[in-house]
Parts: C-alpha cells; sequence; structure tokens
C-alpha cells in the first residue's frame, strides 16, 4: 500500500510542476528551520519534478516561522512557481547578476507547501 502511495505522490508531483516555464527556473533551497536534511529532502522534491535547483543548504538563521520564495532576478514565471509551492510570501530582492532566479527559504510552515514533507 505504501508503495502505491509513493508512486501516487510521486506522479502527483510532476504533474503539478509540469509546467515548462517553471522547469527553466533556477533556485536555491535553504533550511530556515534547524530541522536536518530538510533543504535537502525539498531539493530532491523539486529535482524529481525538474526543477533546476542549483544548490541547497541551510539559511543564515533558523528561526523562520512562514516560508519565503525570494525573486533574484526579473522572471515572470516566479509568481507561477509560488502558486504551485503553496508559498504566498513573494519577495523581491533583485541580485545583478545572480545565479539563480529565485531563493525558497522554507520556515516552520514548510509542511503546508506542496512539496510532501513532513517531520
Amino acid at each position: 500500500m505504501l508503495c502505491v502511495l509513493s508512486v501516487f505522490y510521486g506522479y502527483r508531483i510532476r504533474q503539478s510542476f509540469a509546467d515548462s516555464e517553471l522547469r527553466e527556473l533556477r533556485i536555491e533551497v535553504l533550511n530556515g528551520t534547524g530541522q536536518p536534511g530538510l533543504a535537502a529532502k525539498a531539493a530532491a522534491v523539486l529535482r524529481k519534478a525538474r526543477i533546476d535547483v542549483f544548490e541547497f543548504g541551510n539559511a543564515p538563521r533558523f528561526d523562520y516561522r512562514e516560508s519565503v520564495l525570494i525573486a533574484r532576478t526579473k522572471n515572470r514565471d516566479l509568481g507561477a512557481l509560488g502558486k504551485k509551492l503553496g508559498c504566498d510570501n513573494l519577495i523581491e530582492a533583485l541580485v545583478e547578476d545572480s545565479i539563480v532566479d529565485a531563493t525558497l527559504i522554507l520556515g516552520a510552515d514548510y509542511q503546508s507547501l506542496n512539496l510532501g514533507l513532513s517531520r
């Protein structure tokens, strides 16, 4: 039963991120909770959905209550990514010559994102 649910969930994630324009985004995923391995788990889910995760790691601090998607370049598809992720906190902090289009910082509400992550 667990195997069937796993296959179904993987299919659902791939379908929800199937928009070709989202696959062209390059993002970084940062753990803002201190939960061990959280950014790596999120990066794996996003990569499985064919989102280009350039890197993942820890945020500068671990007290983020809410997850945040930060635009690093002018890109109209970031709003669509935020919507697909279920992340309502979108911030624009543009960086000239940024190597990523966005930074996703996972906060204490990470379980509410459309990533299927749990404790």
